[in-house]
């Protein structure tokens, strides 16, 4: 509880949230332009399966790999926007949590 009445602890918190929110509106405005380019190289994907494989087998064995890349891409996205976001803050958390004890360690501990 004593942490959370820090100078260092009240900058990261301040810092913390201005970076979620200016993040967090950038990710929510660009994402139907990511999304946009992940859909448009699926679909130029499945017209090459379509285009290459006159087998039909082979065909839907291509749109099942050209369907799991799409899933994969979004996951991914979502992912790295995500460690965007929370990442630094809570490496800064870390940090500030680190340096709290370090400092109220005794001075026979400390290396």
């Amino acid at each position: 509880m004593r942490l959370m009445k820090t100078p260092a602890f009240m900058i990261w918190a301040g810092v913390s949230t201005l970076w979620i929110v200016i993040w967090l509106s950038i990710v929510i405005s660009s994402w139907d332009s990511a999304m946009a380019g992940i859909n448009a190289l699926h679909i130029q994907r499945v017209n090459r399966c379509v285009s290459n494989y006159a087998d039909m087998a082979a065909r839907e064995r291509c749109l099942i790999l050209m369907d799991l890349e799409q899933f994969q891409a979004r996951s991914v996205s979502i992912f790295n926007r995500a460690l965007g976001i929370g990442g630094p803050p809570l490496f800064g958390l870390m940090v500030v949590l680190y340096l709290g004890r370090r400092s109220k360690s005794s001075p026979g501990r400390r290396r």
